[in-house]
């Protein structure tokens, strides 16, 4: 279950990178995300690490104070830890 909303998390992130930066709606994507990864599973600590970490990158990006490039391989490293 928590892998499973972990995945979607992932994918939503990666799909914000797909659209227009707009800080307003991805701020929201990020609190979510924030909530799911507040505890969990010590399985998966470094997976929920590594989406946090790539939340706050698309964040970053969708302000303009991060390039498209770094938050989309945050992205790919969460979701390859997601894979596992």
């Amino acid at each position: 279950m928590e892998l499973s909303i972990l995945r979607t998390d992932a994918m939503q992130l990666a799909q914000a990178l797909e659209q227009k930066p707009n800080p307003v709606t991805t701020q929201f994507l990020i609190e979510k995300i924030a909530q799911h990864t507040k505890e969990g599973d010590p399985s998966l600590e470094s997976a929920r690490l590594a989406l946090e970490n790539a939340a706050l990158n698309v964040r970053d990006w969708s302000t303009g104070t991060l390039d498209r490039d770094t938050a989309i391989l945050s992205v790919q490293g969460a979701l390859t830890l997601l894979q596992q």
